[in-house]
């Protein structure tokens, strides 16, 4: 088995074009990942991706699906059991 590393630096892995990379916010570079493993001549995969979410921007909406009240939620932010959005955190848990 490899590593995430050793894949994304592999001669096969760069020959099939297999590694795509996407902006994330709060990245200074972009964030390098495999594409599609397998390659289809009529059904081309999509490597276009949207950047993943930024640090606790769905804590709330996750909190409120799992049947927590508005108060309840404001209570776990304040004592910090759980996170929302942070200023200056740069948006990715790589920054």
């Amino acid at each position: 088995m490899l590593t995430l590393d050793e894949v994304l630096a592999s001669e096969h892995v760069a020959a099939r074009v297999m590694v795509c990379e996407l902006d994330q916010p709060g990245v200074a570079r972009p964030v390098r990942l495999l594409g599609a493993p397998v390659s289809l001549s009529h059904t081309p995969a999509d490597t276009n991706r949207l950047p993943g979410p930024e640090l606790g921007e769905h804590t709330e909406a996750v909190l409120r699906a799992a049947g927590y009240e508005n108060a309840a939620i404001a209570e776990l932010l304040g004592t910090g059991a759980v996170a929302g959005p942070h200023p200056g955190a740069g948006g990715s848990f790589l920054a």
